[in-house]
């Protein structure tokens, strides 16, 4: 996964499970959408169990997102 824009950077803190060899050809791009998804839960990773788009809300700016305390 190589992203060729200039909203990418070469640091991110979401590399679990990704080799130091991976991330020499990886790029962690800046969020610049916000979509609703639901799912059914929270993994112990904090993943989504079973995640499924819902769509683009186009009335939320991606600093505005926040995770909901449980």
């Amino acid at each position: 996964m190589l992203i060729h824009k200039p909203t990418s950077s070469r640091t991110g803190h979401w590399g679990e499970g990704i080799t130091a060899e991976d991330m020499t050809a990886l790029r962690w791009v800046k969020p610049k959408i916000v979509v609703e998804v639901s799912f059914v839960e929270w993994t112990l990773d904090g993943l989504l169990r079973h995640p499924e788009f819902i769509g683009v809300r186009d009335d939320k700016a991606p600093r505005e997102i926040r995770r909901k305390p449980e």
